[in-house]
């Protein structure tokens, strides 16, 4: 349960952030396609050591929305601060 909680916790706090500066459908692009990109990459790497497994879980998301965060800030900082600095309480 604590991997769960905290992709929820992840969910709610940086991916509500990220979708602020993004824009709702560039985030839902950017979090859909990291899950299926990541569960992908996920199938091929299991098949490739001959494993059968079973997956399924929103860890690949969850590290794209933080892969988003990263190039936010390296790439577009001035976009972070034009997100009122009061919203990281009303998360809290």
């Amino acid at each position: 349960w604590d991997h769960f909680y905290g992709n929820m916790v992840t969910l709610v706090i940086l991916g509500t952030f990220l979708e602020r500066i993004m824009g709702s459908m560039s985030y839902f692009l950017l979090y859909t396609g990291s899950g299926i990109l990541g569960s992908l990459a996920s199938a091929v790497y299991y098949e490739a050591i001959g494993d059968i497994v079973w997956s399924a879980g929103a860890s690949g998301a969850i590290y794209g929305i933080i892969g988003g965060l990263i190039a936010v800030v390296i790439f577009q900082r001035e976009k972070i601060r034009q997100v009122r600095s009061g919203w990281w309480w009303t998360c809290m």
